[in-house]
């Protein structure tokens, strides 16, 4: 399970261009980055000749990580801090409880609106805490749900006021620990560019350390209003702070 397989890294984002178009960017960040960094795969599902959705996974998984149902939604989660591996594991097994990434296959495959998917992300009892970040089509359709297996412990949603949302792997109630702060620092990045963003521009961003670091295997870019999907897989990359920063010829 996803949930027990990572360590807290990866980072969510959402943001409103000015043309009015939600960009989704994701870095997803593991642990053994050499060897999952060579199974990444691109999977596109279709039915009836026509393009559904498409997730982005570990080869040989039945799960998603991350995902585009084209013309409606995004998806993809970030770790949150599990209770302990017995209770979770025991919420799958005795309770039916799905587990977070299956959940969110299923909602891939089987929603139809950016409404419908934020409703059973929020409310179907799933095995252990975890973020979903969702993205969709109209102006203000992004959204950062903090999920506990059988609630719903906050949601942050975009608005006419609130235009982006960045996510990594801690409550928003809480302050960031201080060996790892991201979210902050790239929420103060984002507003010194203002609303001005680009798929192009979303993926510098990605790029840029420390959200981008030595265990991100894997960089998205989605908009679902268009169907564009961009994923690049990463290896042996090491990113310092620009300050120290070499060019990749050097």
């Amino acid at each position: 399970m996803y949930e027990f397989s990572t360590f807290p890294a990866c980072t969510g984002f959402l943001v409103r261009s000015e043309k009015g178009e939600i960009i989704h960017g994701r870095n997803l960040d593991f642990e053994m980055w050499e060897l999952l960094s060579k199974l990444l795969v691109n999977i596109e599902y279709y039915k009836d000749g026509k393009k559904i959705y498409a997730v982005d996974t570990v080869v040989g998984s039945v799960f998603a990580l991350t995902g585009v149902r084209f013309g409606a939604f995004s998806i993809n989660v970030d770790t949150r801090q599990a209770r302990s591996f017995e209770e979770d594991l025991i919420s799958v097994i005795k309770n039916n409880a799905i587990p977070t990434c299956w959940l969110l296959r299923k909602v891939l495959e089987e929603e139809t609106s950016y409404a419908a998917a934020t409703k059973r992300l929020r409310e179907e009892r799933i095995a252990a805490p975890v973020y979903y970040i969702v993205g969709g089509v109209g102006r203000n359709e992004g959204m950062v749900i903090e999920r506990e297996p059988d609630s719903v412990h906050a949601f942050y949603e975009l608005s006419d006021e609130t235009w982006f949302l960045v996510q990594t792997n801690y409550d928003r109630n809480k302050p960031e620990p201080v060996y790892d702060q991201r979210r902050i620092p790239m929420e103060n990045r984002v507003r010194n560019v203002g609303n001005h963003f680009t798929a192009e521009t979303v993926f510098t961003e990605m790029f840029t350390w420390p959200n981008f670091n030595i265990a991100t295997i894997m960089t998205a870019v989605i908009i679902p209003a268009t169907g564009y999907h961009n994923t690049t897989c990463w290896y042996g990359l090491n990113p310092v702070p620009q300050d120290k920063q070499l060019s990749l010829e050097e």
